[in-house]
């Protein structure tokens, strides 16, 4: 795990800027009308063995989900607040369970009420502190929505 650690470390600012990008609707959304939502990264060290296009049905219509590289995916769920937030990450967990039986696979949230607006660059450095977490701990198939303490 830790070469998939050093991985996200190495391409952490690209895949900032992609997040940045796809995600500036709801950056938006948060600063003009305060709709707040959540960020949920997803990494697994073989290529998902699930039907992307059925993953995607489970998820609302206003959801996002974007692909980063072969082994990381990020959902953006849109108008979710911090009350359940973990919860719909959950649900999201127990679909991967089923649609990916055959590989463990790391997965961590955050939620935008969490941050200032315009913060949302040290929002997504957090969400993938937290999935580096999952990673060192070996945390597999679990959510991870808080800074893991030991």
């Amino acid at each position: 795990m830790l070469q998939a650690i050093a991985e996200i470390r190495k391409n952490e600012h690209q895949y900032m800027e992609v997040l940045q990008k796809k995600g500036a609707e709801f950056f938006y959304r948060k600063e003009r009308y305060a709709t707040e939502f959540s960020l949920i990264v997803i990494y697994c060290e073989c290529k998902f063995v699930i039907d992307f296009n059925e993953f995607q049905n489970s998820l609302r219509s206003t959801d996002k989900f974007i692909t980063l590289n072969e082994k990381l995916h990020c959902i953006i769920l849109d108008s979710i607040d911090e009350e359940h937030y973990v919860k719909a990450a959950e649900n999201i967990n127990y679909t991967l369970l089923h649609l990916n039986t055959k590989n463990d696979y790391y997965i961590s949230t955050i939620h935008s009420q969490e941050y200032d607006k315009n913060d949302y660059a040290n929002m997504i450095y957090e969400l993938f502190s937290r999935l580096e977490d999952a990673l060192e701990n070996n945390l597999k198939n679990i959510v991870i929505y808080q800074d893991f303490v030991i």
